[in-house]
């Protein structure tokens, strides 16, 4: 299955979705920047939905529009 299918996406495949290193990702989950839920495994991995991928994305766009900015740098 594709991505642009999967429902459910763990840390790999959101960093992939998202276009955003794992670590990163991990900073923004402990910020609750980002909404994710864990496996229930004893590895308890990061998981996390599509819709919720994309609201982090919508909401840092507006951001970034309203801001004025769009994320290049002025160097």
């Amino acid at each position: 299955m594709t991505l642009e299918h999967k429902t459910w996406m763990n840390l790999n495949e959101a960093s992939a979705h998202l276009s955003l290193s794992q670590s990163f990702i991990r900073r923004l989950v402990s910020e609750g920047e980002i909404e994710y839920t864990r496996s229930s495994s004893q590895s308890s991995k990061l998981l996390f939905k599509r819709e919720w991928l994309d609201a982090y994305l919508e909401a840092r766009m507006s951001t970034l529009k309203s801001t004025g900015r769009n994320g290049a740098s002025n160097g």
